[in-house]
């Protein structure tokens, strides 16, 4: 039987269980704030507050709120909102992330949830009762809701929800219309996120790419430079550079730039320099670092070294004159920087062009460096519009690069993907992209048996995922 109604009432019981309920409010903000970085962001929740924070300290509901739930027939311990905590996330997919987390069992080991509804209409949230296992008849109701939500809350509660005077329906209607308004920009700023967070693994996943075949190239046995018992003091100063590091790997991705294994590298390249000069071998060490420590002066420092070595190979000539240049290509589209990575791999192909030897090697090398520059220039123009004067001539360009390689080599793997990926970026409907991704496909299988598998893989998946964003661009 209900308890009559009386403030006197309301206050005894908050006095007597109000320790408890305060307690519970604050194991559940602890626990909330210990667990967000078990969400998919640790950014997925913005703000956590309780009445506290909007009514100067004070943590429960209105005594003449309760005193009225009361008359109703409700019993006070069946008044699930004496307390309560708001969750605020930044987006839908966030607020979701916390549902998640409240269903769990880490959530589960320490509370028990009493009840679940969602709350669609005039805003969108999802609200749960839980309590203490132990202490069933302690309450707290959280709420879960957008940024957006939570504002549409603060600015339409006193205008629609619980009126003192009885409200013109048509300001009614309004309100709900402005509410469908907000709920269709929270869905939009969703899609939005979820475009930006493609892209931003799109972008890693090709820097991924860039970097596993550099260090691939860099990390192979130095052994092979030279096949000797007794090898030469070079080369014993490159294994030994190399060793550094593999054996710093960590520092070196964390360094700053004039301390700690960083420094000391750039103190053993100076020396190795000093008995190799500036080759293929010391060129590509710098650069597997430099792509491990993605910043402005590892770069600089990079491209400087390799600047060093088109100077030594004027006068020795020990290597193609065209690799130096492939080697700055790599690196600057590893940084983003297409732009020059298209300048460094046509200086390239120039010197390549003029000095390239007719035997079977340096034909494949040709065709691939000049795949990669038709490579490049897809990457360049694929986002571009259709109507952009630099859309068509990237086209033009790369078309005639990747023709010219596939006549030196026409079944040769990494030129079908090349080849795959140009119609892809320069397609100008649907069909065309499909069939750019089938050419890809066919170079996946070509690799799949392969020690090419695990790059191909990766190729192919890039391929499919620019596909699509092609398509959906159309």
């Amino acid at each position: 039987m209900a308890k009559e109604p009386t403030l006197e009432y309301v206050d005894r019981y908050l006095e007597t269980h109000g320790d408890e309920y305060e307690m519970l409010l604050e194991n559940l903000k602890t626990f909330f704030k210990t667990h967000a970085r078990l969400l998919e962001s640790n950014k997925s929740i913005y703000r956590i507050y309780s009445r506290a924070d909007k009514q100067h300290g004070r943590h429960f509901k209105d005594s003449w709120k309760i005193a009225q739930l009361i008359s109703g027939g409700t019993e006070i311990e069946g008044i699930h909102d004496i307390i309560g905590i708001t969750i605020v996330c930044p987006f839908n997919s966030d607020r979701d992330a916390v549902i998640n987390l409240i269903k769990s069992a880490t959530f589960s080991r320490d509370f028990n949830i009493v009840k679940e509804r969602a709350h669609e209409s005039p805003y969108e949230a999802r609200h749960f009762v839980v309590c203490r296992p132990h202490l069933t008849t302690i309450c707290c109701e959280i709420q879960i809701k957008t940024v957006f939500f939570d504002s549409w809350t603060v600015k339409s509660h006193d205008l629609t929800y619980k009126p003192e005077v009885i409200l013109d329906p048509r300001y009614k209607e309004q309100m709900d219309v402005l509410a469908k308004i907000l709920s269709a920009l929270e869905k939009q700023s969703g899609i939005i996120k979820d475009m930006v967070e493609e892209s931003t693994r799109f972008d890693k996943d090709k820097k991924k790419l860039a970097k596993k075949e550099l260090m691939d190239r860099t990390f192979a046995d130095l052994s092979e430079i030279e096949p000797s018992s007794s090898p030469s003091p070079e080369i014993e100063a490159l294994r030994e550079l190399q060793s550094f590091v593999q054996d710093h790997a960590l520092e070196l991705m964390s360094n700053d730039f004039d301390s700690g294994a960083t420094k000391s590298f750039r103190s053993m390249v100076a020396d190795v320099s000093k008995q190799t000069g500036y080759g293929a071998e010391l060129c590509r060490i710098i650069a597997a670092v430099a792509v491990a420590r993605p910043t402005n002066d590892m770069l600089a420092y990079a491209i400087e070294a390799i600047d060093r070595w088109k100077l030594a190979m004027k006068r020795q000539k020990p290597y193609p004159q065209a690799c130096p240049y492939r080697l700055a290509a790599i690196i600057l589209y590893y940084f983003g920087d297409v732009d020059r990575a298209i300048i460094e791999a046509d200086t390239g192909l120039r010197w390549q062009e003029v000095l390239k030897g007719d035997d079977e090697d340096s034909k494949t090398s040709f065709a691939e460096a000049l795949s990669a520059a038709a490579y490049y220039r897809a990457e360049l123009g694929w986002p571009s519009n259709r109507v952009n004067p630099t859309f068509a001539e990237a086209k033009k360009a790369a078309e005639e690069l990747i023709t010219k390689a596939l006549k030196l080599r026409p079944a040769h793997p990494a030129l079908l993907d090349t080849n795959g990926f140009v119609k892809i970026a320069f397609a100008t409907n649907e069909s065309e992209a499909e069939a750019g991704l089938q050419q890809c496909r066919e170079s996946w299988q070509l690799c799949r048996n392969t020690h090419y598998a695990s790059v191909s893989d990766l190729y192919f998946e890039i391929d499919k995922r620019t596909a699509y964003r092609k398509v959906l661009s159309l």
